[in-house]
């Protein structure tokens, strides 16, 4: 079994890699690699593909920390599985200042990161 090197996660989330075991099942990932952006970058890729298109591979809700650090994360892959597109990480932290009204958390920063395609998935490329 052979996986692409580089980058393989965003926080504490593992994203979807590449791998190739043989099998012929022909359900695989297509080869690529992830690479850091922006949050313009991480929109662009999701539009690129088109909301018709995209699918949640994998996804966490958590802005106020009760299993680990606050987030909410989620990993964006076209519907047939193949394909990963975009994995997103927002921060949120405690808002001390806050009003009686206001939310307990605010968002405190982020981390995205874009799957950049070598080829389309074949027979033999598995997940």
């Amino acid at each position: 079994m052979t996986t692409d090197a580089g980058l393989t996660r965003l926080g504490p989330y593992r994203l979807t890699l590449h791998e190739t075991d043989g099998d012929g099942d022909g359900n695989g990932i297509a080869p690529g690699h992830w690479q850091i952006t922006d949050c313009q970058g991480f929109e662009a890729a999701r539009l690129a593909v088109g909301i018709d298109n995209l699918h949640v591979y994998s996804s966490c809700t958590d802005p106020e920390g009760q299993y680990g650090a606050p987030g909410v994360w989620t990993e964006w892959g076209t519907k047939d599985g193949r394909t990963p597109v975009a994995a997103g990480l927002v921060h949120y932290r405690e808002d001390r200042d806050r009003k009686p009204d206001g939310p307990r958390y605010v968002t405190d920063g982020c981390e995205h990161a874009v799957y950049i395609t070598d080829r389309p998935a074949t027979t033999g490329d598995a997940p």
